[in-house]
C-alpha cells in the first residue's frame, strides 16, 4: 500500500497554552479514532537545564513547574499506532511505516540545535485524505497560536537576505543624510552666502562694512571647521543611531518572548512582560504624540495670527 506523507515548517514564534495543547492532542487523537485506533502518544520534554524527559502522560507534561533551569525548551509529541520501540527518539528518521504524526515546539533562541523552525510536523498514513485532513487541522492550530518573532526576518531565505540588506542600506542612508545635512548648514553658514544675503536684505550697504564683515564670517568660519564639534558631530550621529537600534533590540528580547511554552509558572513570568511592554510602548507613543502636538502649537503661536 502507498504510503503518504505530509511535512510541514514554520519560522514563526508561538503562545502555547495549556488549553491550546489539549486542543492539539485531541484533535489529532480524534483523527486516529476515524481509523478505529487508538494511537500511543509520547511526549518528549528538554529543559533549559539540558535534562531530557519523556512521558506518556498530558498531565505530567503540563504539571511541570517550566521556569528558570526548569523551563521547557523543547516540547516532541508523537503518535503512534502502537507502542514506539524507543520513547526517547522523536526523530522522524526513526519512524516506522504506518499511521504516524510527530510534532515537535522549540525554543530556538535558547535550544543550542541551530535553527530558525519553531514548529515542525510531519505526518504519514496510508490514507492520502486522512493525511490531508489532519495536516489542514494542525496548521489551523498552529495559526491560532503564532506570533511574529525576530527569526522569521533574519533567517536563511529571500526575507532574511532582504532583512540583511535593508539594515546597512538604512544605516548608510542615516549616514548620508546627516552628510548632506551638514553640507546644507554650512552652505547656510558659509561667508559669501551670508554677506549675499545681507547685501539684498539691506544690512549691509557700506563697502568697508561689507569687506570687515567678510573678514569676521572668514574668521568664524575657520574656527569651526578646526573645532573638536566639526569632526564630531557626523561620529556622535552614527553613535546615536547604533544605540537605538541596540536598545530597541534589547527591549524587545526583554519584554518580547517569542516562543512561549504557557503553563506553570511561566504563565505568570508571561504576563508580567506583555504587561510591562505594552505600558512602556504606550508611554513611548503618548511621549511622542504630545511632543508633536506641542511642536505644532507652539510654531503656531511662534508665527502669530
Amino acid at each position: 500500500m502507498i504510503q503518504v506523507e505530509s511535512r510541514k515548517t514554520f519560522k514563526h514564534g508561538f503562545v502555547l497554552t495549556e488549553a491550546e495543547l489539549r486542543r492539539i492532542v485531541d484533535n489529532i487523537s480524534e483523527q486516529f479514532q476515524k481509523l478505529g485506533e487508538t494511537p500511543s502518544i509520547t511526549y518528549k520534554m528538554t529543559f533549559r537545564n539540558g535534562v531530557i524527559a519523556d512521558t506518556n502522560s498530558l498531565d505530567e507534561v503540563l504539571s511541570q513547574e517550566n521556569i528558570g533551569s526548569g523551563q521547557i525548551i523543547s516540547l516532541g509529541i508523537r503518535y503512534r499506532e502502537a507502542e514506539p520501540e524507543d520513547i526517547t527518539a522523536l526523530d522522524d528518521t526513526k519512524m516506522l511505516h504506518g499511521t504516524s504524526v510527530l510534532l515537535q515546539f522549540i525554543d530556538v533562541d535558547v535550544e543550542e540545535e541551530p535553527g530558525y523552525l519553531a514548529i515542525r510536523f510531519l505526518i504519514r498514513g496510508q490514507s492520502r485524505d486522512w493525511v490531508f485532513v489532519t495536516s489542514t487541522i494542525l496548521e489551523e492550530r498552529v495559526t491560532k497560536i503564532k506570533r511574529f518573532a525576530p527569526n522569521q526576518i533574519s533567517s536563511k531565505g529571500p526575507s532574511g537576505a532582504l532583512f540583511r540588506f535593508a539594515i546597512p542600506l538604512l544605516v548608510m542612508l542615516s549616514l548620508v543624510a546627516g552628510v548632506f545635512t551638514s553640507i546644507r548648514d554650512m552652505s547656510k553658514t558659509h561667508p559669501g552666502t551670508i554677506l549675499e544675503e545681507s547685501w539684498k536684505s539691506g544690512k549691509v550697504k557700506d563697502p568697508i562694512e561689507a569687506i570687515i564683515m567678510a573678514e569676521k564670517l572668514r574668521d568664524e568660519a575657520l574656527i569651526r571647521k578646526n573645532s573638536f564639534l566639526y569632526f564630531v558631530t557626523p561620529l556622535a550621529f552614527m553613535v546615536g543611531i547604533l544605540l537605538v537600534v541596540l536598545l530597541i533590540a534589547y527591549f524587545f528580547d526583554r519584554y518580547y518572548p517569542a516562543y512561549n511554552f504557557c503553563w506553570g509558572d511561566y504563565v505568570e513570568v508571561f504576563q508580567r512582560k506583555e504587561s510591562r511592554r505594552k505600558f512602556i510602548l504606550v508611554v513611548l507613543v503618548v511621549g511622542v504624540l504630545v511632543s508633536f502636538v506641542g511642536g505644532v502649537l507652539a510654531n503656531m503661536l511662534h508665527r502669530g495670527p
